[in-house]
């Protein structure tokens, strides 16, 4: 019986974490958007301010964003170093040199953040949120 319950909570812990490709080119969260670069960078960064990230890193069209993740993602992802871990949303941005920009978007959790021990997890799990606001943002840029 003890077995058959291991074996059970693994499955379903597994099935948890199978990923399905989106259907983008790039099999992850994106969108294109006719709009110039420094709009649509403009609009990410104050989106992502109103959804209590701080922007880490916003210099060419790579944008970091971090705050701090949940009690429970802490528990998991924490150490004896740093128990706080971080959400991490990287935003790329590109530039296809004729009016339209190409934006993807991956969602991390981040443990023993900013240090030589840094550990980035993607979640995978977020990506339907992720294509949503793009989707969003999309709308808002065009």
């Amino acid at each position: 019986m003890k077995t058959q319950i291991v074996t059970i909570f693994v499955a379903a812990l597994l099935a948890g974490c199978a990923t399905s490709l989106m259907t983008t080119p790039s099999g992850g969260p994106e969108v294109t958007i006719n709009a110039p670069v420094a709009k649509v960078r403009a609009r990410a960064i104050n989106d992502m301010v109103n959804r209590g990230y701080t922007p880490t890193k916003t210099d060419g069209l790579n944008i970091i964003f971090e705050k701090d993740s949940t009690m429970m993602a802490s528990a998991f992802f924490g150490s004896g170093y740093d128990l706080q871990a971080r959400n991490r949303v990287k935003i790329t941005l590109v530039d296809d040199g004729a009016g339209a920009v190409r934006v993807l978007c991956h969602g991390y959790i981040v443990g023993n953040p900013s240090s030589g021990f840094e550990r980035e997890n993607e979640i995978t799990g977020s990506n339907k949120t992720f294509q949503e606001w793009l989707f969003t943002l999309h709308s808002e840029c065009e």
